[in-house]
């Protein structure tokens, strides 16, 4: 299982805590009891302003800001390359809401689509550039049931075709 651990996304078996950790240390941190209702915390955009507000009372810095969704799902889209998540299986790993989740990329100035797009984009031009791939091949790779697809999205992203790109980033 994957999980969120100090700002990266690992192995749940891989996660441990420092002996030199300032909590385990000294016994200061910030300890929330949370309820999860039908496998979903409740009300837990509460509960991280609460996380938020004690942690900069203790002067703990915690290692992202609400603010930063976009960015973890960009980084648990990128490690889900290849079986790449769905909208609801994100928000689950974050243990928000669909609509939640939707709510908070919007504030942010996205929204999944967009992110999501922006993923398979950069893998994409990755694949053309980096190997010798065939374009069925990477169309297969992001999941792209036809190469046609993936090769009127890459053209929608690039507005060139993906043999195009190719020859222009080889040297």
């Amino acid at each position: 299982m994957k999980v969120w651990y100090n700002g990266n996304v690992m192995d749940a078996n891989e996660c441990r805590i420092s002996i030199l950790d300032h909590g385990l240390l000294y016994g200061d941190g910030v300890f929330e009891g949370i309820r999860i209702t039908g496998g979903r915390v409740f009300r837990l955009s509460d509960h991280l302003a609460r996380l938020q507000r004690s942690a900069r009372a203790l002067g703990i810095e915690l290692p992202y800001t609400l603010d930063e969704t976009a960015a973890i799902v960009r980084r648990l889209l990128i490690h889900s390359a290849g079986n790449f998540l769905s909208i609801s299986e994100v928000a689950e790993q974050l243990h928000v809401t669909e609509r939640t989740l939707r709510r908070r990329l919007a504030a942010e100035g996205t929204d999944f689509r967009t992110i999501f797009d922006d993923i398979k984009n950069t893998l994409a031009q990755n694949y053309l550039r980096k190997t010798s791939l065939s374009v069925v091949e990477i169309a297969d790779l992001l999941n792209y049931a036809e190469a046609t697809n993936f090769h009127r999205a890459f053209q929608r992203w690039n507005s060139t075709t993906p043999a195009d790109y190719r020859q222009q980033a080889s040297p």
